[in-house]
């Protein structure tokens, strides 16, 4: 299962690599300037939100599935 998990992230890593390509926005030198540029601009603003909010699921079905079996290990 995880090489089939794992052969899923390499297609979709490859698939995705034509679609990262620099926006308008991007050399000048008011927008460059650090964090600002990542969270006013939707482009990146949008993804991060996203990746947040996956990973904080993913963490609490993860965090879910240990007390379960911590429960189940103590009986």
């Amino acid at each position: 299962m995880r090489r089939g998990i794992l052969a899923a992230s390499m297609i979709a890593t490859l698939l995705q690599s034509g679609v990262v390509l620099a926006h308008e926005g991007h050399g000048h030198p008011s927008w460059q300037s650090g964090v600002r540029h990542y969270v006013l601009n939707p482009v990146h603003a949008i993804p991060v939100l996203l990746v947040g909010c996956v990973a904080f699921l993913v963490g609490r079905v993860v965090a879910a599935r240990a007390a379960r079996r911590r429960d189940d290990n103590s009986l």
